[in-house]
């Protein structure tokens, strides 16, 4: 009788063990897979499961928050946004990415991860910020471009209202009529 009630309570915890690893890897049931296009300025938070193929084009913030592994589903993934924010995981995964090219027309700030990505460009306007607790994974014979943008300055020219021009012909009228007299 001893014995029936150890493996009863033996298969009870297996069962138990079973259903959480089951769980702690099954996918997450608000997954969704967004394919690229125009934002019109809106902001993108991914949440953990999330994946993304194409171009993003037009984001206000791309965000990637604090344990959210997002996958790159696209041989390349371009997102162009005023603010990029990584603090989970942002992967080529489940088959390795080619091109990843991240454009912000601000600040880029990496405090998670990218990785399995054959070619990475990181671009900003105004600066590219890689936390202690940033990394980046290349696969093997991969590139890494990071490039802060400064925009040329811009040179604009004061037209002359036409009442100087107006003031300096009278002026100059009166200095004639001066002359002859």
């Amino acid at each position: 009788m001893k014995i029936v009630k150890k493996r009863h309570c033996f298969n009870y915890l297996s069962t138990i063990l079973m259903t959480l690893v089951l769980l702690a890897t099954a996918p997450s049931a608000h997954a969704y897979i967004y394919a690229g296009g125009d934002w019109g300025g809106k902001n993108l938070t991914l949440l953990d499961g999330d994946s993304l193929s194409g171009t993003f084009s037009n984001v206000g913030q791309f965000y990637i928050p604090t344990g959210a592994f997002i996958s790159g589903s696209a041989n390349n993934l371009v997102v162009n946004a005023g603010k990029v924010l990584i603090d989970g995981i942002l992967n080529g995964l489940p088959t390795p990415g080619y091109n990843l090219e991240l454009h912000s027309l601000s600040d880029f700030i990496l405090n998670g991860s990218i990785g399995s990505w054959k070619s990475i460009l990181l671009s900003a306007n105004q600066s590219i910020v890689l936390t202690g607790t940033s990394s980046i994974l290349l696969l093997e014979g991969g590139t890494l471009d990071v490039a802060v943008v400064t925009p040329p300055p811009i040179s604009i020219t004061t037209p002359i209202p036409a009442a100087a021009w107006l003031l300096g012909s009278g002026l100059l009228g009166l200095m004639g009529i001066r002359r002859r007299k």
